[in-house]
């Protein structure tokens, strides 16, 4: 049986997979994990032909049980160690943007996967987050809130990405 924090990974890159499928953008995966998980990149078309267009978005994906869920927003406590690494990466004049993305997974490890002849459910929602902001000098965590407007869905991964295409990130 593979470890529940491992789970939670493979669910989060599903989750985010699927989502870069249906809004037509190209994702690629790190086999090491240095501060990013992977890419996103925008795919244009060209008379009949696609091709990868320079616009990139780098992420740092995340998933918890232990989120609080407000009305407003998601907090979740990040690894001062990541946080530093993402708003150190902003810091960085001309690097690829990098975005949190957060899968706040059910408490209960039963409810995170329903598959059947008709569907496949995989429950709990993805935030995304531009962090900005000096390095954190916490020893252990940052407590950070995501607005629940940034729900990541087709739509607004392919807004992200036009952001990054006109340079107005965060947007």
């Amino acid at each position: 049986m593979l470890p529940e924090s491992i789970v939670e990974e493979l669910l989060s890159l599903a989750h985010v997979h699927a989502i870069s499928a249906v809004a037509g953008i190209s994702i690629s995966n790190f086999d090491r994990d240095f501060g990013a998980d992977g890419t996103f990149r925008q795919i244009t078309i060209l008379g009949n032909r696609r091709y990868v267009s320079g616009y990139a978005l780098d992420f740092q994906l995340k998933a918890s049980t232990r989120c609080q869920v407000e009305a407003e927003s998601i907090v979740y406590d990040l690894e001062v160690k990541a946080y530093n690494d993402l708003v150190n990466r902003q810091q960085t004049i001309g690097s690829t943007p990098i975005v949190l993305i957060l899968k706040v997974l059910p408490y209960n490890r039963n409810e995170w996967l329903n598959a059947s002849e008709d569907s496949l459910l995989l429950s709990g929602g993805c935030y995304w987050l531009y962090l900005q902001g000096e390095p954190s000098k916490n020893r252990s965590a940052v407590r950070i809130r995501i607005p629940r407007s940034q729900s990541l869905n087709p739509n607004s991964l392919s807004m992200l990405l036009r952001c990054v295409q006109n340079g107005i990130l965060p947007c």
